[in-house]
């Protein structure tokens, strides 16, 4: 439960950061919003914390809020540059612009960037993880924070293939996209 109002939270302060940037003109207080993301993620550690500390024991939820911070550091300002892209587009009732023909190398890159973040994010999940586990005060969980510990880790293979492995076997690389015009 607290991993989905930790979610909530950082939609509702997103997108109140993006209508008060956008529609009622206040920066500085956007800002604010905007600044109070991470918070959020701190928050759901400090909960986690507090119901280990308290004996609760581990749910999906304390086993994925490492996952959650991770992703959250690691892509989040991605995510919210992408919500200002779209808001200031709306806001000012502008097409967006076309997107550029890429090629296959600016694909690649772009999946072996997003792996990498990937890869860090699953780092951090890892690390946050094995603090939870000093944090328990019972056996079973930290077992069971163990166990979510490694489960992150399949998901680097999962996106490796699905990025950068699935382009290259199914993407168009430069010469087959020159060949075919």
């Amino acid at each position: 439960m607290i991993i989905i109002i930790a979610e909530a939270l950082f939609w509702v302060l997103v997108v109140a950061g993006m209508v008060v940037r956008y529609w009622l003109r206040m920066p500085t207080l956007s800002k604010f919003l905007l600044l109070a993301v991470p918070l959020v993620d701190v928050a759901l550690v400090i909960a986690v914390i507090a119901e280990l500390r308290a004996g609760r024991p581990v749910g999906i939820e304390h086993q994925l809020a490492g996952l959650y911070l991770g992703i959250s550091l690691i892509l989040g300002p991605g995510i919210i540059r992408w919500c200002d892209e779209k808001a200031r587009s709306l806001s000012s009732r502008e097409k967006a612009s076309p997107r550029p023909h890429t090629t296959f190398s600016e694909k690649m890159r772009h999946e072996l960037v997003f792996l990498a973040q990937w890869s860090v994010a699953v780092g951090i999940a890892f690390l946050i993880n094995q603090g939870l586990m000093y944090a328990a005060v019972h056996e079973s969980q930290r077992e069971a924070l163990s166990q979510a510990s490694s489960m992150p880790l399949g998901s680097i293979l999962f996106v490796a293939f699905f990025g950068p492995g699935w382009l290259l076997l199914f993407g168009e690389n430069d010469k087959q996209q020159k060949t075919s015009r």
